[in-house]
């Protein structure tokens, strides 16, 4: 019987093997990236900054990654991963009332990116529309989450709410509630983010947004999905038909006010003519 020998672990040096050195290296890599893309941006970031905040070579740098590109997206990954499990754990807890489950996946979302500006910007900014195929990536981590919420928040539907364009206003809100933190000279706190995101899309506080996502009739479906009729005023959404026509009118306004605008030069200027006409008098 053929009898296995272990894989070589190579030399080991300062009581690590080779495997351990490489993964500590790693660390180190994704330490300087949270470091200089959350401060510096990710722009400004060059990989010879990346290696000499790490302490590594350019060499041990792409033996673990393609570019900086990919060192966002790990980075990206282990923080939306963070932010998946707190908040889906919180939508999760016993609570009946989905009210209070979305506000508490809210609240776990807010305290764990405001635990760290830099984690924040990164989540917010700096992996947002950076790479095609980051964006990608991005945007099939935010349907996973809103699919999640969609399910969690399914009790608002005999309200007559669209649970899916609900649990996507508030995935949109609360992105650009961290925006603004991250952005704001003067932070608001994580508890009035929370209250905001919440108050605004609460269907039973009277909320302009949770009115706008009620859907008009329950089988007013297109596609197999619920669609809401947003009333929102002059926002509304219009069938392109309509929308063509108004633009029309507004174009249509516009010109008879410029053309308002223009006729008395006119009429000085053929009163100039006329008093300049051969047998005329100045």
């Amino acid at each position: 019987m053929a009898i296995k020998t272990p894989l070589p672990q190579g030399r080991t040096y300062a009581g690590l093997s080779a495997p351990e050195r490489r993964a500590e290296r790693r660390e180190r890599l994704l330490d300087a990236a949270l470091e200089l893309f959350g401060t510096v941006g990710f722009a400004k970031t060059t990989i010879p900054m990346l290696c000499s905040a790490a302490g590594v070579t350019a060499r041990h740098f792409y033996d673990d990654f393609d570019s900086r590109e990919a060192l966002l997206r790990t980075l990206y990954d282990g923080i939306s991963e963070g932010v998946f499990e707190r908040s889906m754990g919180a939508l999760r807890l016993g609570e009946e009332d989905p009210r209070e489950r979305i506000r508490n996946s809210t609240a776990a979302y807010f305290r764990y990116l405001t635990s760290d500006p830099r984690i924040a910007r990164i989540y917010a900014i700096e992996a947002v529309g950076m790479h095609p195929e980051l964006e990608q990536h991005r945007r099939a981590k935010r349907e996973a989450f809103v699919r999640k919420m969609t399910k969690a928040s399914q009790g608002f539907e005999d309200r007559g709410i669209d649970s899916r364009l609900l649990s996507a206003a508030i995935a949109g809100a609360s992105h650009d509630l961290l925006l603004e933190w991250v952005l704001a000279p003067r932070r608001p706190s994580v508890e009035k983010m929370i209250d905001h995101d919440h108050d605004a899309l609460d269907p039973d506080a009277g909320s302009s947004i949770a009115i706008r996502l009620r859907a008009s009739r329950p089988g007013d479906r297109i596609g197999g999905r619920r669609r809401a009729r947003y009333a929102v005023g002059e926002a509304d959404r219009q069938p392109p038909e309509a929308a063509q026509e108004q633009r029309s009118e507004e174009h249509g306004e516009k010109e008879r006010r410029a053309q308002a605008a223009l006729e008395p030069v006119d009429a000085r200027d053929a009163a100039r003519r006329r008093s300049r006409a051969p047998g005329r008098r100045p």
